[in-house]
């Protein structure tokens, strides 16, 4: 079996350079970006580690066209076959084998030095997890749908995609896995989640603030009435006071 890491000395080095970016304090990554990147163009695979029986992650992308660089094998479990073992894959594929080339992403908040991808066995499956260094819940973010000792394909669970790292607005090749939504039992400080495309706001019959077009609609002042259509006024009538006696007149 071709061993991913038996590759030419000089497609070794170019990609290690491209992909390599050592994870930052987090003051520093609180500075990158994220765009998103055409999820076709990735694949990612259980890779094994000596005789199969361990698995590591690795993401593997199309750079270019000119020639593909895997291919899928409709098996149970889904098989790769990283077909750029096969030629100097140089500027037409590239891949991510550690957490140089790849780290977690959870609303907006970098997670490269708070969690590690892992790949697990359990119930018969291969899963993709995210394990906090110290505290904080497990993440399961692929699948592959079997156990297998060779190259397997995960598949990404739903609330999961790709991204690519930016440093003031430049594109690096580190690779995100992302959501936009934090996991229950997570505290994320600063996150920036998205509302859940499930969450349907409550519908009203009439708008609590009026719509800007209403608010440039002239308004028209009703028309005073005239002196004939007035009522006239009559004053009340007014009951002359009677001076106060007092009830015993004083004796001289």
């Amino acid at each position: 079996m071709r061993n991913l890491f038996f590759l030419p000395l000089a497609a070794l080095a170019g990609t290690l350079l491209t992909s390599f970016l050592p994870l930052a304090p987090q003051a520093r990554a609180s500075q990158f970006g994220q765009i998103e990147v055409d999820q076709s163009k990735f694949v990612l695979v259980a890779s094994p580690i000596g005789n199969g029986s361990r698995h590591q992650l690795l993401i593997i992308e199309q750079v270019k066209n000119t020639r593909p660089c895997w291919s899928v094998i409709p098996e149970t479990p889904t098989r790769i076959d990283p077909l750029l073992l096969s030629f100097n894959f140089s500027g037409i594929c590239d891949r991510k084998i550690d957490s140089n080339g790849y780290s977690l992403r959870i609303a907006g908040v970098d997670l490269g030095l708070n969690y590690r991808l892992s790949i697990v066995r359990r119930n018969g499956q291969m899963l993709l997890v995210g394990q906090a260094f110290r505290s904080g819940p497990e993440l399961v973010i692929a699948k592959a749908n079997g156990e297998s000792s060779g190259f397997a394909k995960l598949e990404l669970q739903p609330g999961w995609r790709l991204g690519r790292r930016t440093f003031s607005g430049t594109p690096l090749g580190h690779i995100y896995l992302v959501t936009d939504q934090v996991p229950p039992g997570m505290a994320l400080q600063g996150a920036q989640p998205r509302p859940s495309a499930a969450v349907t706001p409550p519908s009203v019959s009439s708008p609590v603030n009026p719509s800007p077009s209403s608010l440039q609609q002239p308004v028209t002042p009703r028309p005073l009435p005239s002196a004939s259509q007035t009522p006239a006024l009559t004053p009340p009538r007014l009951t002359p006071l009677r001076p106060l006696r007092p009830a015993n007149p004083p004796q001289p």
